[in-house]
């Protein structure tokens, strides 16, 4: 036993009990009278096998015990008179560490006399951590996340005594924002509502949440409050075995996608708009709810957002790249993206500045982008601008010339503006960047070459032959699902049909697994991979989900 102080053995005799003291710094408190009884009679048929420990105050008239108050406490209630004991003789420092490690190895104490144990050591007797934890066999960090039961508020210690809450899930709880959170918690776990196993799953969903709506000025009860996982699990058919390895697509989410809408989506990667989440709050809120399910979604990919940011000519987004940096560092997606000027015809006439002008913003963020050194793993995305192929090179010459792709961050460029563009116009510009002496220098530092808006199934597999890898898109089959009409065009009819939630919500599903069957179909013709056939037929059962979902949520 290490002890700071010296123990002197002065052998075993029955002492009367009434001159055995409690010792009043004995770190338990709390002795069950059923366990007390119990060992009571235990000891009344088979006597006492080990004799307790005291300490000797007075020589023969006076001790304290130190290791065995519910023995003690046994032979009282039995209405023994003595009991056997080994007496020593050591200081007070010795005797209360004696004390302590008794009860910790017997597991008697509580996580709360255990806690307060370290505390009186420490604070009376100038312990150090490390001393506590040489002495006790246990880790300083142990040691440290146990006397840290003490700072938590009495409401919580109330389910530290009635072993609702146990020093592994008290890691996870006190990293909670507020006492609040903790309680409910610690109520959802005393009503088997969670499960100890998910304890750090719910904190890491609670404290995204907290996240989440701080950056977007949002309540955290309303994303919280809004956050089902109603367990649903399947999707249509996704033919994944024809895409290449290094093919991505990602499903942009701003509009009509949902949290329960993940689950059916034959990709799992997202793309969604900064400027929505930082300017739009109505948009904020349920993304921010797509966002708590990141768990369930294999990337996420964030654009800066300056298309509905042009589109709403709001031009002083384009100054606040420290605002959109904020925001990945808070949300902490897969891939993020530099801010960039959209040159589209209508941004020139209503914004009134020169091509060069444009660069030259897109640049200046560039270097701000390029400073910052992320907290967490992502991909640096590099946008490139233009009206002609001369423009597109022009813009990718200017970053390398700040060095953009020069540090060790990962990177990767992204062709804007092409979703707009003709049918040729897109492989005439890609083919004529990526041919370029300039390109082929820094080829292989890019994680992947991404286009930007690309939602045409033919034009996605004729720029993948270019060298373009990784995709997103709004795509047909979700335009037609942003208003609560849509256009029927036949020979005798040319009309506006009303849809119900539950036929637009049956139409994306249906829709989004058409245009990603079409893909698929093209790569499998391109890779001479055929389809397997049983995973040419729509799985029809989903559609029961997809119904029952729409109509919890009515």
């Amino acid at each position: 036993m290490n002890s700071k102080g010296t123990v002197q053995d002065l052998g075993v005799k029955d002492i009367l009990l009434i001159y055995i003291k409690r010792n009043p710094l004995q770190p338990r408190v709390l002795f069950e009278q059923s366990k007390l009884e119990e060992l009571a009679y235990n000891i009344r048929d088979n006597g006492l096998l080990q004799p307790i420990v005291v300490r000797e105050i007075v020589p023969e008239k006076e001790y304290v015990i130190i290791a065995g108050e519910r023995r003690y406490r046994a032979h009282d209630f039995l209405g023994f008179k003595s009991i056997q004991s080994r007496i020593i003789k050591c200081d007070d420092q010795t005797a209360y560490e004696l004390s302590l490690l008794e009860n910790i190895q017997r597991e008697n104490l509580s996580l709360l006399e255990e806690a307060r144990g370290y505390k009186h050591l420490k604070e009376k007797y100038q312990y150090k951590l490390s001393e506590l934890a040489k002495v006790t066999s246990k880790s300083v960090s142990s040691i440290s996340n146990i006397i840290g039961v003490l700072d938590e508020d009495p409401a919580v210690q109330k389910y530290i005594e009635d072993g609702t809450l146990t020093l592994a899930a008290l890691v996870w709880i006190k990293q909670l924002p507020n006492l609040k959170e903790k309680l409910s918690l610690l109520e959802k776990l005393r009503n088997e509502e969670v499960k100890r196993t998910n304890v750090r799953e719910y904190v890491e969903r609670v404290k995204d949440a907290y996240e989440i709506a701080t950056r977007l000025g949002l309540r955290p009860e309303d994303i919280l409050n809004s956050h089902q996982n109603k367990g649903k699990s399947g999707r249509f058919d996704n033919h994944e075995e024809v895409f290449p390895e290094d093919f991505k697509f990602y499903f942009i989410v701003d509009f009509i996608i949902e949290p329960e809408d993940i689950p059916f989506m034959p990709s799992k990667n997202i793309l969604l708009s900064a400027y929505n989440l930082m300017y739009d709050k109505g948009t904020a809120k349920r993304l921010s709810l797509i966002l708590m399910e990141k768990k369930n979604l294999d990337k996420v990919f964030i654009d800066s957002g300056v298309m509905p940011a042009a589109k709403r000519e709001d031009w002083k987004f384009f100054d606040n790249i420290e605002g959109l940096i904020g925001l990945y560092e808070s949300i902490k997606p897969n891939i993020c993206t530099s801010m960039d000027v959209p040159m589209y015809q209508f941004v020139f006439d209503k914004w009134k500045i020169s091509k060069q002008k444009m660069l030259d913003i897109t640049i200046e963020n560039a270097k701000k982008f390029m400073a910052w050194k992320p907290t967490f793993e992502t991909v640096k995305v590099y946008p490139i601008q233009g009206t002609t192929k001369e423009e597109y090179l022009e813009s990718f010459k200017r970053l390398i010339s700040i060095g953009a792709f020069d540090t060790d961050d990962k990177v990767a460029i992204a062709f804007g503006g092409l979703a707009t563009a003709g049918r040729h116009r897109p492989v005439e510009v890609i083919d004529y960047v990526t041919k370029s002496p300039e390109f082929k220098q820094y080829q292989k530092k890019f994680q992947f070459i991404h286009g930007f808006g690309i939602g045409n199934p033919e034009r996605i597999l004729s720029l993948y032959k270019l060298g373009v890898n990784s995709f997103d898109a709004l795509t047909v089959c979700l335009l037609t699902n942003i208003g609560m009409y849509w256009l029927r065009t036949g020979k005798l009819a040319r009309h506006l049909i009303h849809e119900s939630p539950m036929t637009r919500r049956l139409r994306l599903h249906f829709n989004m697994n058409s245009f990603w069957g079409q893909l698929a179909e093209l790569f499998s013709k391109h890779r001479n991979i055929p389809l397997k056939e049983e995973l040419e037929k729509i799985d029809m059962s989903k559609i029961d989900e997809i119904c029952e979902i729409q109509e919890e949520k009515e």
